[in-house]
């Protein structure tokens, strides 16, 4: 009764950590970026019962789902559901991982794994958006946990946390395509992991798994079917080879984890720092690659003790693997983005966990016949550096949300600049915005279409059809400076041609964000190939 106790008190704890956290971080709303609208108009049109709309063979549907289920609950809107989706997911996920840890290494494992996903500013950063991967981080948290449940347990009675595996793994799947890894690691878990014999016993249990696990997917592709018939998606070959996404991975986990640089968008907290905690990352490296051979050199005479449960963390290990292999397959297959964190943090918890997992073993090696002190001492002062680390980068994303600096065009602190609170005030149905950094668009919901992408060359192509729009609707043109990757034309390029034609009504100046109202100008017929994109 006082494990238990002890237990739920720290069950408790984490939670209101993690809700802590999490809570403030989005005090001023998700992050949207163009597939958060996609996730946002489904959920719409799930509340609006538009079912063949909703449900298709592109977007998993589970994740706008539950949007959609708060939103019809009244208990917020939908960029408020989506917060609630977000800041409830990330607890259930810090619980799972300090759970999922006292499997696997006792509370060591446990308490260090649940501070470091805490403190981990990349995860933190992923939940202060409306991504999907939220939510499948939790589901394939729930996952591991009930898998390491069946295969650390024997008898009958826990065919229940198969079945529940199976069913955290399915909507996965149907939350992320990646969640067929989820499946394929159940599966040669169960096969190579379980304690059944003969092996009949693991065909049918890996059955029920499999029965288990398919029956959302099979839902959903029935649905995909009856709306949609045998169309596929047509794909486009990906622009990286393999070799370059195996590289951008380590990349990735080295800037995310030992560095300020988290590899979302290429910027950095503290560059002028940067050159100092480099090579402080290169020295934690160099550690934990002294702790790995340490840890392979003396696991053999470890792997028959009772502490060392080596099937538990094989299966955790497994899924790594499997979800490692999709992503590079995928990503050098099919045209999305590189490697980078979006892709990764997902797998972060459970590198975590395998890390620490090592730490009840190795902590009973001697090095050279002495006792442990040089070892844990090192050990100490790298997860010091690390916390650190996350700590500062976190304390910056937070600082980035509140001055509206943040870096990240998509993030909700960017809201708080005038241009755009003065366009979700002034701006009709019919209106257009155009704008040279055509991520600022997001933030106006829904969506503007089209984005205005020109260059100086084609200036004077692009301002024939601005003249043509202006004398069908309201055209409002956002040009911005001091923004990262701006693209087209400047200031000086509007300004010109408003002396030249009269094309603006006024010229309004918010920060580093020029905002043009058009007049209503005197129809001309547009040249045929020249259209706003």
């Amino acid at each position: 009764m006082k494990i238990f106790k002890r237990k739920l008190i720290f069950v408790l704890l984490y939670a209101a950590l993690a809700f802590g956290l999490i809570y403030t971080m989005t005090a001023g709303g998700l992050g949207i970026s163009a597939d958060s609208e996609s996730y946002l108009v489904a959920a719409n049109r799930f509340t609006q019962h538009r079912w063949g709309e909703s449900v298709n063979p592109y977007w998993p549907p589970l994740y706008p789902l539950n949007i959609a289920a708060i939103k019809a609950m009244g208990l917020s809107g939908l960029l408020g559901a989506a917060r609630i989706v977000s800041v409830f997911s990330f607890i259930i996920s810090i619980v799972t991982v300090y759970l999922l840890g006292l499997q696997l290494g006792g509370k060591r494992t446990a308490h260090l794994s649940a501070i470091s996903c805490l403190v981990l500013s990349s995860m933190v950063y992923l939940y202060c958006f409306c991504w999907s991967e939220t939510l499948y981080i939790m589901l394939s948290l729930l996952f591991l946990f009930t898998l390491t449940l069946f295969l650390k347990n024997t008898g009958e009675n826990v065919t229940k946390y198969l079945i529940l595996s199976g069913i955290f793994s399915g909507l996965g799947t149907i939350t992320r395509f990646i969640g067929f890894s989820l499946i394929g690691a159940g599966i040669v878990s169960i096969i190579f992991l379980s304690h059944y014999h003969p092996p009949a016993k693991k065909i049918k249990k890996t059955l029920v798994f499999v029965g288990t696990a398919v029956i959302p997917v099979f839902l959903y592709y029935l649905i995909c079917f009856h709306y949609y018939g045998l169309t596929g998606k047509k794909q486009f070959p990906s622009s990286f080879t393999f070799i370059h996404q195996l590289i951008q991975l380590p990349v990735t986990v080295y800037h995310d984890w030992l560095t300020f640089d988290l590899k979302f968008w290429n910027y950095v907290f503290f560059f002028k720092m940067g050159h100092y905690f480099f090579w402080l990352g290169i020295s934690v490296l160099l550690f934990l690659v002294w702790f790995m051979i340490l840890f392979f050199r003396d696991a053999f005479r470890l792997k028959h003790s009772s502490e060392f449960e080596l099937k538990s963390k094989t299966g955790v290990f497994i899924y790594v693997v499997f979800y490692i292999a999709f992503i590079l397959i995928v990503s050098s297959t099919i045209d999305i983005d590189p490697i980078g964190s979006r892709f990764i943090v997902p797998v972060y918890p459970f590198f975590l966990l395998l890390v620490f997992s090592m730490v009840p073993p190795v902590s009973k090696i001697s090095v050279h016949g002495k006792p442990k002190s040089c070892f844990l001492g090192m050990a100490i002062l790298c997860l010091a550096v690390f916390w650190s680390i996350q700590l500062l980068s976190i304390i910056s994303i937070h600082q980035g949300i509140n001055t509206g600096s943040f870096l990240a065009m998509e993030h909700p602190g960017n809201l708080n600049r005038g241009s755009m609170e003065y366009l979700k005030q002034n701006l009709d149905s019919n209106d257009y915005i155009l704008s040279n950094v055509y991520r600022k668009l997001t933030f106006i919901w829904p969506r503007q279409e089209p984005y205005f992408q020109t260059n100086e060359e084609t200036w004077e192509e692009s301002l024939n059809s601005l003249v043509y729009e202006a004398s069908q609707r309201t055209v409002y043109v956002l040009i911005c400076t001091g923004d990262y990757t701006p693209q087209g034309i400047t200031v000086a390029d509007v300004d010109q041609a408003d002396n030249r034609i009269g094309l603006f009504a006024w010229k309004k100046i918010f920060g580093n964000d020029y905002l043009y109202k058009t007049k209503h100008m005197a129809w001309q017929p547009p040249p045929e190939s020249q259209e706003i994109k």
